[in-house]
């Protein structure tokens, strides 16, 4: 993950939560998020080390808490 800067991140996490909530493939990924491939491959490369599941997880717990 080092290479990618925050707003990098910040930008391809809110493309991968835009092909979550759309149920769309990643060629439809509208290019105002990011080139679909590149963010595919970093969604694969932090699926892969675990960081989404601990992301979603963590979004999950304090979506509960503000219940």
């Amino acid at each position: 993950m080092g290479r990618d800067s925050k707003g990098r991140l910040f930008i391809n996490a809110n493309a991968v939560f835009w092909i979550f909530r759309i149920g769309a493939p990643w060629r439809d990924l509208p290019p105002d998020h990011s080139d679909w491939k590149n963010t595919h491959r970093r969604f694969c490369r932090l699926k892969d080390k675990g960081i989404w599941i601990s992301i979603l997880s963590e979004l999950t717990f304090k979506e509960m808490g503000s219940v």
